[in-house]
């Protein structure tokens, strides 16, 4: 009993230290770097380290609502990141979606008991 009591104390205390509020902001989606390489290719660049955080895990959503400020993904793709010294590097293809818009949603975890950081940036989709 007093090992069931021990393990449930652990894990009860270990979730109370999670992050309740990850950073985020503005000068956060900033920080994504997104490039059209071919037609419908990119290149997303961001930097590797950020607050102490490295290796960023970068996934593209898709949003259906357009109504509001808030990127809501309905379906994700993880790309396959390249960390180089000072920047890590995804590529991805779009196909024509008229009724989804693309995002791209950036991680810079970090193992245990802090917040992690995140940032969001629509794909610049047609040419300017």
């Amino acid at each position: 009993m007093i090992r069931v009591l021990t393990v449930l104390f652990f894990i009860l205390s270990f979730s109370s230290q999670a992050c309740m509020f990850p950073i985020q902001g503005a000068e956060y989606d900033r920080l994504i770097n997104i490039e059209r390489v071919e037609e419908n290719s990119y290149r997303v660049t961001v930097p590797r380290v950020v607050h102490e955080r490295t290796d960023p895990i970068i996934v593209l959503g898709f949003d259906i609502d357009d109504s509001d400020d808030f990127l809501f993904a309905e379906e994700i793709v993880s790309l396959k990141v390249v960390h180089k010294k000072n920047i890590s590097v995804a590529y991805f293809s779009l196909k024509k979606q008229v009724e989804k818009i693309p995002f791209i949603n950036v991680r810079w975890p970090i193992d245990c008991c802090m917040c992690e950081v995140i940032a969001n940036s629509l794909i610049p989709t047609n040419e300017d």
